[in-house]
């Protein structure tokens, strides 16, 4: 039976929204009254994106100073590793075509 830490789990989970919102920060400009465009929540799925990815790192880091890594803590550092690049790479892309006027 494959055991794993809550850290691991809960680095995924907060990549996974982290994921999220980074693919909807651009959507979220749009919810402003009669969907007229408001950048406040633009920078909020932006901000939201670039935090949970920090807070995946973090959880992460602790889970490195555990001595006890089983396989599955290593899929999952894995896939939240590749969530969070995604992450960062598409949140800077979106808000460099924006300040670009793209």
């Amino acid at each position: 039976m494959l055991k794993f830490n809550y850290f691991s789990i809960t680095g995924l989970i907060f990549a996974m929204a982290g994921f999220v919102f980074s693919i909807e920060s651009q959507n979220m400009e749009y919810l402003g009254e009669n969907r007229s465009t408001t950048m406040q929540w633009y920078w909020l799925g932006a901000i939201l994106s670039y935090g949970l990815s920090l807070a995946s790192i973090i959880t992460m880091l602790l889970k490195l100073n555990s001595m006890n890594n089983s396989g599955l803590d290593y899929i999952l550092r894995t896939t939240s590793t590749l969530l969070i690049m995604v992450s960062f790479t598409w949140t800077t892309f979106i808000i460099i075509a924006w300040q670009s006027g793209v």
